[in-house]
């Protein structure tokens, strides 16, 4: 019975998930292939590796394939145009799959967690219909990617962590990897990954050579690759490309500097740009139709007071951590001390969404870590450690609100343990009073009545 229920609720979400996204192809996809700045690089990066290229035309420039990102992401891209042919829509399509798979890895995942199939299926539901995430199946950008490998890599860990079964866990050390090559950023909570597991094997005494070296080894095998590649082209070692080598290299020295032209270089730029500059921006950056509103709104007058106001003296850790838990944007402003990158409002549909949707998952789990540690649930720690990492890593390097979605999952996860801790104790409580089943009651005093 359980199976078939299982089967009968991930149909639904999927249903659900298509059903969703096709309303919001109408809202989102203008149908004019407009791409964004980001949008263009990674599509011409596709388009690269489509032809065998290891460089892409940007620019009217040829640009070797591993100077900003790694072409994990790209590839992909590049294997929906080879099968559907070279249409953004092919590669829209494919991020609907990403995403209708993602909703039932996290249904299954919640599951494995709380044991419970409704409050499994409420919180997958809850997360299909977040759409400042899934907006993005509408674009050439790696979030959605990055959500999907996420999502497995904490599935296939959950069989291992339950089950027992190793072959998940060698499963997730892959995915992870492989994670790791479409965001590079997510090479910090692989770190977070392997601490936790050389924890696990302390605490619970089993096989170090199984549990840690293996997977260990199974992760260099898949990444290192890239670096060798790396290593050939630039002739130095390179931290995945040369963009991310020289932020690592511009916040802490560790490494060397490649002289490498690359979007890196416009953090931190230290001054504005011109409003002219800015109104440009903001018609190649925002194209929708729900963006001309909001994007009209930025006048002249509007522009000298955010310049007048921006206080670049602010300390900039503590600005990006309380960005990391805002729930909107009241108003134009940069993104943070000595960023001039421009921040649009929220609209008024986006900040519904955040407010019954985000801050629930912000307090849930926050109450679920707090059990996790009293009650020693190792995973939801574990879940929770990533989470830290993530904040810490942005703190420390660059944020945008764009970055959050992307650890969104982990957040799910522990807020639907919260939600299920939650009600164990209330149920406990309630018992313990001396009363019974309010429903019984019920049903027995209609009884006696007849």
């Amino acid at each position: 019975m359980k199976k078939y229920t299982t089967v009968i609720l991930t149909s639904v979400l999927i249903i659900t998930c298509i059903i969703f996204n096709v309303l919001m192809s109408k809202r989102f996809y203008s149908g004019q292939n407009v791409l964004r700045p980001d949008e263009r690089l990674y599509n011409q990066m596709a388009l690269g590796i489509l032809n065998g290229n290891d460089y892409y035309v940007f620019n009217d420039k040829k640009v070797d394939i591993g100077v900003e990102v790694s072409p994990l992401f790209p590839a992909f891209v590049a294997a929906a145009y080879f099968v559907g042919g070279v249409n953004v829509k092919n590669a829209y399509i494919l991020h609907v799959i990403f995403n209708c798979l993602t909703i039932v890895l996290l249904f299954l995942t919640i599951r494995l967690i709380t044991k419970k199939n409704l409050i499994s299926f409420l919180f997958s539901l809850a997360f299909l219909i977040y759409y400042p995430l899934w907006k993005m199946n509408f674009t050439i950008m790696m979030e959605v990617s990055t959500v999907f490998f996420l999502s497995l890599t904490i599935y296939l860990f959950s069989k291992y962590y339950y089950d027992k079964s190793i072959k998940y866990l060698y499963f997730s050390t892959a995915a992870f990897s492989l994670l790791c090559l479409i965001n590079n950023r997510f090479i910090v909570l692989l770190f977070t990954f392997f601490a936790f597991l050389l924890l696990f094997v302390i605490l619970n005494k089993i096989n170090f050579r199984k549990v840690v070296f293996t997977p260990f080894i199974i992760a260099m095998l898949i990444i290192s690759p890239w670096f060798i590649r790396q290593c050939v082209v630039y002739d130095q070692f390179v931290f995945f490309t040369p963009a991310w080598n020289n932020i690592v290299a511009n916040k802490f020295g560790l490494l060397n500097r490649i002289s490498v032209p690359s979007s890196a270089d416009a953090i931190d730029s230290g001054k504005p740009d011109t409003y002219e500059e800015y109104c440009k921006y903001l018609n190649e950056s925002y194209t929708k139709e729900d963006q001309k509103g909001r994007k009209s709104a930025f006048t002249l007058e509007k522009y000298e007071n955010i310049v007048a106001n921006h206080n670049s003296q602010e300390n900039i850790y503590l600005f990006r951590l309380k960005k990391v838990f805002s729930i909107y944007n009241r108003d134009f402003q940069f993104a943070g001390p000595n960023d001039y990158q421009l921040i649009l409002p929220s609209s008024k549909s986006y900040i519904i969404i955040q407010i019954l949707v985000l801050l629930p998952l912000f307090i849930l789990s926050l109450f679920g870590f707090i059990i996790s540690v009293r009650k020693k649930e190792l995973y939801v720690i574990f879940l929770g450690a990533l989470f830290f990492s993530f904040v810490l890593l942005h703190v420390l390097i660059y944020y945008t609100d764009r970055y959050r979605l992307t650890i969104l999952p982990v957040l799910l996860l522990i807020a639907a343990y919260g939600f299920s801790e939650a009600l164990r104790m209330l149920k406990r409580n309630y018992l313990t009073n001396g009363n019974t089943n309010p429903f019984k009651k019920i049903y027995t005093k209609i009884k006696d009545v007849k």
